[in-house]
């Protein structure tokens, strides 16, 4: 039996309906991004990949990190300076996103954001004492020191010290090396080489500082006794 006209419209609202299910529907359970990194996933301009760290990621939320990291020491020795970081491990939390639970489960490497003039001046950089295979990036806008061969499963990097070692000069201090030269550092950490998760976090950044206490002028002293009758 045929469609009559009065059931055209009808009709044409379905098809519309599963046409927007075929092409909208996302191909990841929403419920692990929330709406910033849902528009992140979908963007379609490049404009995320022109900033640190220039790859394009399921997030980029510092949140989803489970692990931060913390201005340890400055340390001069007659041939080089040692920036090092100590590593907190936070975790995930029940019902974690996707890409902190892989994180988690294993970090591959660590990045930071740097100047690029800087790069002569880089020496080394350790992780627990532990020389690592490191790159000193210059492809973009800011230079990237990318240390690689990390390898915390389960949340071994906890209290882990990362050490970036520099030649004495301008460059060691991360006032002079670490992007944008505020005394932050910019770093982000991924679970393989295949970019998937990157989230990045700023140390160093101080809250606000708290309003002043304004106590209240002391009483006024009291009036002299009158003088006593001779």
């Amino acid at each position: 039996m045929g469609l009559s006209r009065k059931d055209w419209p009808q009709m044409f609202l379905v098809l519309v309906a599963g046409l927007l299910l075929v092409h909208v529907q996302p191909s990841y359970a929403q419920s692990e991004f929330d709406d910033e990194n849902y528009a992140a996933l979908n963007a379609t301009t490049d404009a995320e990949v022109l900033t640190f760290p220039y790859c394009r990621c399921l997030t980029y939320r510092c949140a989803v990190n489970p692990y931060r990291l913390f201005f340890a020491s400055r340390t001069q020795f007659s041939n080089q300076t040692s920036l090092c970081y100590s590593t907190q491990f936070v975790g995930c939390g029940p019902n974690p996103p996707s890409c902190c639970s892989q994180i988690q489960n294993h970090m591959e490497k660590v990045e930071f954001e740097v100047a690029k003039g800087c790069q002569s001046a880089f020496l080394s950089a350790t992780v627990n004492g532990v020389k690592k295979t490191v790159y000193f990036i210059t492809d973009y806008a800011t230079g990237v020191l990318r240390i690689t061969q990390v390898d915390w499963d389960n949340g071994a990097g906890a209290g882990a010290l990362i050490c970036i070692n520099m030649r004495p000069g301008v460059c060691d201090t991360v006032s002079t090396f670490m992007e944008p030269f505020d005394g932050t550092t910019k770093y982000t950490m991924f679970e393989s080489s295949d970019n998937k998760c990157c989230p990045t976090c700023i140390e160093g950044l101080k809250p606000p500082p708290n309003a002043p206490v304004i106590f209240p002028p002391p009483p006024s002293p009291p009036p002299p006794p009158p003088p006593n009758p001779p």
